[in-house]
């Protein structure tokens, strides 16, 4: 990508980052964060072991380097922003389910269907989550992250 088109779109991310609800996850000062910036493309260099104290930091850190990719844990750390694993003493993670439509076994080829699939395997794991595990429905978030499979997260949190 060239220097322009990497301007571009950064100016681009800065804006959405300014004007948009972005939801930050539970434990923020305890999960670890990756980031891909513009100017690391196309290699796609990854920038991890990034931890905020709080939403505000979080946030100012986006509006400000506008990345392109943003990744944080499903683990929460003590010290999520150490460099080694084994030093960032693992304190517990998210149980998160994806299910991919298009990986399921007979899946189809037309997109209404593969949503309705997946659409149908989400709500048989809700079941299994909530009637044989006990979850509450408030501690499940669904999350469609749709693409070419069709992809809905389930994300189990013990409150």
């Amino acid at each position: 990508m060239d220097s322009r088109t990497a301007r571009f779109l950064k100016s681009r991310f800065q804006n959405y980052y300014k004007n948009a609800e972005i939801g930050l996850p539970d434990h923020l000062p305890n999960r670890e964060w990756a980031f891909i910036f513009y100017d690391d493309m196309p290699e796609k260099m990854m920038h991890r072991h990034k931890s905020f104290g709080s939403s505000g930091e979080a946030l100012d850190y986006l509006y400000g380097m506008a990345p392109a990719h943003v990744y944080n844990s499903t683990a929460y750390y003590e010290y999520p922003d150490a460099k080694k694993m084994n030093e960032k003493n693992w304190l517990g993670a998210e149980l998160i389910f994806d299910l991919d439509a298009d990986h399921l076994p007979n899946a189809p080829k037309n997109y209404s269907d593969m949503l309705e699939l997946v659409k149908k395997e989400t709500f048989k794991l809700m079941d299994f989550l909530l009637d044989d595990f006990g979850f509450l429905e408030q501690e499940v978030e669904l999350v469609f992250s749709g693409g070419e499979g069709i992809t809905s997260m389930l994300r189990v949190r013990k409150s």
